[in-house]
């Protein structure tokens, strides 16, 4: 250890949140360095999450806009690095102090910052920065240098000039100021962050108006990728992340169910609202059950009544709704040691099976019932309905595929005229040919549904990420932002493209989780090139520099 400072909170301060706290450290700490961190580049180490604290907040708190904006001045990184090792700088902080006087707040600090480069003109602090940057002041030393010189140095010298001492790169008959590595940030900020949020072409154009320096386009690139303004209001267009996984049919009738609620409808005179959905994904066999309302004892009650007819399920698929999530819910599948497997939230594709009866369930009992308050007594008739019609993808009916043959029910007078005979089949062997041909079919969606998506990023465990939200409700939902405003942490990958996540919270308080299918998620994490560092080498030619500009001037640049 070479050097170190610390300072108490005032009593205002002490009352901030722990990591409003810890960014607090973090500015004061580097300010009062910054005699010595000033024109160098430097690490910071922390075992907080505060840049994702400072990145959510700089536009919506001024104070912590005013810290965001003094740590532009400065070149550095930030590493997490955990508590378990940070043993030594947690002893320091918590050594006592011999002196009572109560220090001032940082803002007091802060605000008496002398500016070091007040008595400099904009091309004086300029010149100042390229000196500072290792890389702008080894090309103005070759340019300023007379002398023979190698002809790889030549070519890789001919698009600079040095003009009143600063550097400047030969750009579609233009000359664009190089910026030094410390003023990066504040260019593309300027050009994005104030310029529109716009991706990344156009805010590299707006760059390259005027400015350019090494690695242009993949650093505008990183910048965009951890924007959060970004992230949250635009969904990205073209081919959807995740591509299909089917759920495989059972084995036996009833063996795999997928359950939902459909509704509400209007109350009946029995006092139904609801209509509890039960699909057996082998036959497609559909159960109807009217209730009252979508709590727990009512999903209960329901489905107590389908295992009374139909046997335990050995594995139940819904969604996550508060009935189905529920302590009481939980306890009931244990006790009938049923395996409940919940689809991600706001991804009804993950229950298909139950969304797609739910499709034909309402127009059926819209058109069965002349009265709407009576819509529960046509149930039955739907059901029978809906088990008699033959399936696409098992092409025989839910009846045939559970019992082996067709009910008969009175079709009219040519009804009798009908050759076709009904014999009965083992339903085991009926089964065996409608689980086939479900495979069969499902290995056909899954071609087509990937030729219209593709893999996607795969995320790891602790990596930061924004969620798909559902808009606000009794608000217009065209300005709303589409992802959640608060970063959430991937905690564990599941199968099928799907990943359980946790909001990013200070340690000891309760947490938002939930799971979440790769389409919902966009990555929000700091891309960083090969190596330590952005900048080119000496060896560096005019092909290292191709992905910094725009394409269509590619062939018009001075070489």
């Amino acid at each position: 250890m070479v050097y170190a400072v610390s300072k108490k909170t005032t009593d205002a301060e002490s009352r901030y949140h722990s990591s409003w706290l810890e960014l607090y450290a973090i500015i004061w700490s580097i300010n009062r360095l910054r005699p010595f961190l000033l024109g160098i580049r430097f690490v910071v180490v922390t075992d907080c999450q505060a840049l994702i604290y400072l990145n959510i907040h700089k536009s919506v708190k001024p104070q912590i806009a005013r810290w965001y904006e003094i740590l532009q001045e400065y070149d550095f990184d930030i590493k997490y690095r955990p508590g378990s090792r940070m043993a030594h700088v947690d002893a320091l902080s918590r050594a006592t102090s011999d002196d009572d006087a109560p220090d001032e707040s940082v803002d007091a600090v802060l605000s008496q910052r002398a500016y070091v480069f007040v008595a400099m003109s904009i091309q004086d602090r300029v010149r100042f920065m390229q000196q500072g940057d290792p890389s702008t002041r080894e090309r103005i030393l070759q340019l300023e240098t007379v002398g023979p010189k190698t002809k790889q140095a030549h070519k890789d010298l001919e698009v600079f000039q040095v003009v009143a001492g600063l550097l400047y790169r030969k750009y579609n008959e233009r000359l664009l100021l190089v910026v030094p590595n410390p003023m990066r940030k504040g260019v593309v900020i300027a050009a994005h962050d104030y310029g529109g949020h716009f991706a990344t072409d156009r805010t590299v154009a707006k760059i390259t108006k005027h400015f350019w320096f090494s690695r242009l386009r993949r650093y505008v690139r990183q910048h965009i990728n951890m924007c959060l303004e970004c992230l949250t209001h635009k969904r990205p267009a073209g081919k959807r992340p995740g591509l299909l996984h089917p759920i495989p049919p059972g084995n036996r009738p009833f063996q795999v169910v997928n359950v939902d609620h459909l509704g509400p409808f209007e109350t009946s005179t029995q006092q139904n609202k609801y209509l509890l959905v039960i699909v057996d994904n082998l036959t497609k066999y559909i159960h109807l059950f009217p209730c009252k309302t979508t709590e727990a004892k009512s999903v209960i009650r329901c489905i107590t009544k389908f295992i009374e007819m139909r046997g335990i399920p050995e594995r139940m698929i819904t969604d996550r709704g508060s009935c189905f999530t529920s302590h009481l819910f939980e306890l009931f599948c244990k006790n009938h040691q049923i395996r409940h497997i919940f689809n991600s939230s706001r991804h009804p594709q993950a229950n298909g099976q139950v969304e797609r009866a739910n499709r034909t369930i309402v127009p059926l009992l819209s058109m069965s019932s002349e009265d709407q308050r009576r819509w529960d007594t046509k149930v039955q008739d739907v059901e029978r309905l809906l088990n008699t019609a033959e399936n696409k993808s098992t092409t025989r009916t839910p009846y045939e595929a559970l019992h082996g043959y067709q009910p008969r029910f009175l079709t009219g007078a040519l009804g009798a005229l009908s050759l076709n005979t009904n014999e009965w089949r083992e339903p085991s062997v009926v089964q065996r040919e409608v689980r086939d041909a479900i495979i069969k079919a499902q290995q056909s969606m899954v071609k087509n549904y990937n030729l219209k998506h593709y893999q996607g990023q795969e995320f790891e465990p602790g990596e930061i990420v924004v969620m798909l939200r559902a808009p606000a409700q009794g608000q217009p939902t065209k300005l709303q932002s589409k992802y959640r405003e608060k970063p959430l942490q991937v905690i564990e990958k599941l199968p099928g493209d799907t990943y359980r996540v946790a909001e990013v919270t200070p340690e000891g308080q309760s947490t938002y989780a939930t799971t979440a299918h790769i389409s919902q998620l966009k990555s929000w994490k700091v891309l960083r090139e090969e190596g330590t560092t952005d900048e080119p080498n000496d060896s560096s030619s005019e092909a290292d520099y191709v992905e910094d500009l725009p394409e269509q001037d590619l062939n018009s640049t001075k070489v």
